[in-house]
């Protein structure tokens, strides 16, 4: 099947993504464990972003396809809190950082202000990265002897539906893709990816102020 417009500019950011995340030093724990709790600062709203964009829904057919997805985000941020805790840690260890309550905030900003088609952006991002990079992080992570993996497998295993299934949803609902989802695909994107660096940042300068 040829691919859409907003299939090939999901493809490009992805992209793009992947040689962001593949640069991470996933098998350095304090690493991973820093990535899972800025995860866990994501993950926590999914709910919340689901039912606020539910809430603005009028069409009965289309409000039921979110809330099947909301049932599907259930306990996701206590695997991540599970993950953190067999590799020794606690979220209470960690802050979250400015690219990723950005992220966060710009959604409630999209939702607020726009239709809960702006939430497309951002999920479908979120989903593509699962299924075409997680793989390959989980598999580093395993090479590494990691076993605190509940939360990426899940991710990847049940977005490997979610994701084709969000362009047919935005074929079938008539969605105004190049209006209303890919301006939040790209500040998910540019945010996203900047919370690799700020990991990597923040972890340097801990390693500084310990040598010192």
């Amino acid at each position: 099947m040829k691919q859409s417009s907003i299939e090939k500019h999901f493809e490009t950011k992805l992209d793009e993504a992947d040689l962001e995340i593949q640069a991470f030093p996933w098998e350095d724990l304090d690493a991973y464990c820093a990535w899972l709790a800025q995860q866990y600062f994501l993950v926590r709203h999914s709910s919340r972003l689901l039912a606020l964009a539910i809430s603005k829904i009028e069409d009965g057919r289309i409000r039921n396809e979110y809330i099947q997805h909301l049932h599907g985000e259930h306990d996701h941020d206590v695997l991540l809190l599970n993950d953190l805790k067999s590799l020794g840690r606690s979220i209470g260890e960690f802050r979250e950082l400015p690219s990723t309550r950005l992220l966060v905030h710009n959604q409630y900003y999209w939702l607020n202000h726009g239709t809960h088609d702006t939430l497309l952006g951002y999920a479908q991002y979120l989903e593509g990265v699962s299924i075409f990079i997680v793989p390959k992080v989980v598999e580093r992570l395993e090479k590494a002897g990691v076993s605190a993996l509940s939360f990426l497998k899940a991710h990847s295993e049940s977005d490997e539906l979610h994701y084709p299934e969000g362009f047919a949803r935005m074929r079938r609902n008539g969605v105004d893709t190049e209006n209303v989802v890919v301006p939040n695909l790209e500040e998910s994107h540019l945010m996203y990816t900047r919370m690799f660096s700020e990991i990597r940042e923040t972890l340097a300068r801990q390693a500084a102020k310990s040598a010192a």
